[in-house]
């Protein structure tokens, strides 16, 4: 098996795991997702401080072709800004999701 169908198996099978927990235990399902967009948020910010021309150069090539103009004209000019910004709202649904009802 190819590296990206692990890759694509293991998320499909976690995405169903934290539904289920979503489904039978609201509360720790919540918190659970506010886990992962709180990661999401921290390693985004993380990767826009240290590499972010990996935005481009990492997702262009594989994109299709409306988005990877987009990448490559735009996103190009400021990946930094464009990352963090994404990394604050990743942060701040995940504040909402541990703290909402």
């Amino acid at each position: 098996m190819s590296t990206i169908a692990v890759g694509y198996t293991v998320t499909g099978l976690f995405s169903v795991a934290m539904l289920l927990v979503a489904w039978r235990w609201p509360l720790a399902g919540r918190l659970l997702y506010a886990v992962l967009f709180l990661t999401a948020g921290v390693v985004n910010g993380m990767t826009a401080m240290r590499t972010p021309k990996v935005y481009i150069e990492g997702f262009a090539p594989h994109a299709l072709p409306p988005m990877r103009e987009f990448i490559e004209r735009v996103l190009a000019l400021a990946p930094e800004a464009f990352a963090l910004s994404i990394a604050a709202g990743q942060v701040m649904v995940a504040v909402a999701l541990a703290l909402g009802r």
